[in-house]
């Protein structure tokens, strides 16, 4: 099968969500099929990020699409005079779209990443599908709850308005949409009866060796809004109870591109990495993995990475949604910064707890989200009938 994939965003390199659920499942879909990637260079690190990806897949063409600092002003005017999400606005750009309409013909399929990736193909005559990753407009809404003074909060409520309208006019038009999540396939079958949860998966599982330290760890994107406010959260909230009962515990914040709120928590035993070339040694060490997330939809690649490596893993309810993980079995789930602060606790004081934890997530990994499992799903319940 020829299967086009339209990602708005230079997907390499995986260090981030989307990035990894994208590269994952282009990977194992390159095994069967000859597949297409319609990207941007963005900036100058793409263009090296290209060069990766040309070497996985049969094509990839990305035109050079530079957005000047200043242009954010117009963009985000455009955004409210068209009633366009900002998002949808900064994604779209003339030559993404003839570099779309070039790589068309011939193409069995398209699969757009994003709600902003599925606007591109929406017009095509082949099989269309949308990975929606989330519900974007969920996550704006949760943006504007927690936001803080009166026009934040206007803006992202109505980012969230726009966004919703963009979601349910692309879903509608499209084959096929994918989501990580049932919450979230359950909110798309309202515009599109044909909707499949693929959830995220990772690449393989590791071995590690117990950790001897009290290592805490979060891992995410750090301009992320989620992540800022959830690891803002954690430290304001969680951490003073965690550390009045063990001085000893260090907390790393591992990930690029920290906002200033988070850089600001950093101090002796709080650490604030920024990027990093690799994540591997951090879960190494880590003798608790922690997603206090508290805004968000799909799944939470970050809690299915800290499984791989057999990391024990405390998160909010929201935190694991769309993981098939039973709390006290697979993790610890705790929603209140009382009971949060008394997991990490339980976690970093009982040796037989960690490592009945770490064991029952890393098998959990293997047995059901692994990349090659996903998209073997996705083979046998989308693609199949387009060959």
């Amino acid at each position: 099968m020829r299967l086009l994939v339209v990602s708005p965003n230079c997907p390499w390199p995986p260090d981030e969500g989307g990035n990894i659920r994208i590269v994952g499942l282009l990977r194992e879909l390159a095994r069967t099929h000859e597949v297409t990637l319609v990207t941007a260079v963005r900036k100058p690190e793409d263009r090296e990020g290209v060069r990766q990806l040309r070497g996985m897949l049969h094509r990839v063409v990305a035109p050079e699409i530079m957005r000047e600092p200043w242009r954010k002003c117009l963009d985000m005017a455009a955004s409210y005079l068209t009633l366009t999400p900002y998002l949808g606005v900064i994604a779209d750009a003339p030559a993404l779209r003839l570099a779309v309409a070039e790589a068309a013909p011939g193409q069995d399929a398209a699969q757009g990443e994003f709600v902003t990736g599925a606007r591109l193909i929406a017009g095509l005559s082949c099989f269309k599908v949308m990975d929606a990753h989330n519900v974007e407009a969920d996550i704006l809404l949760g943006n504007a709850r927690r936001a803080r003074g009166p026009l934040r909060k206007l803006h992202h409520f109505l980012q969230a308005l726009f966004m919703r309208r963009f979601e349910e006019r692309e879903a509608a038009r499209m084959d096929a949409i994918l989501t990580c999540s049932d919450a979230d396939r359950e909110h798309f079958l309202r515009r599109n009866p044909t909707v499949l949860t693929v959830p995220n998966a990772v690449e393989a599982v590791h071995d590690r060796e117990a950790p001897d330290g009290k290592d805490v760890v979060f891992v995410g994107l750090m301009s992320y809004l989620a992540n800022v406010e959830g690891i803002c959260w954690f430290h304001e909230t969680i951490w003073p109870l965690v550390k009045a009962r063990e001085p000893e515990a260090r907390l790393w914040i591992v990930g690029k591109n920290p906002r200033p709120e988070v850089s600001r928590l950093a101090c002796a035993d709080v650490m604030v990495t920024g990027s990093v070339p690799d994540v591997a040694g951090y879960y190494r060490q880590a003798r608790v993995f922690v997603c206090p997330l508290r805004v968000g939809s799909g799944t939470r690649l970050k809690i299915l990475e800290a499984f791989s490596w057999g990391v024990p893993v405390v998160s909010t309810p929201l935190g694991c949604s769309g993981i098939e993980a039973r709390p006290g079995e697979h993790m610890l789930v705790a929603g209140s910064p009382e009971d949060f602060a008394q997991a990490v606790v339980s976690v970093l004081d009982d040796d037989a707890l960690a490592q009945r934890l770490g064991r029952a997530g890393r098998d959990l990994v293997g047995a059901r989200y692994t990349w090659a499992r996903v998209a073997q799903t996705l083979n046998e319940k989308v693609y199949k009938t387009c060959a």
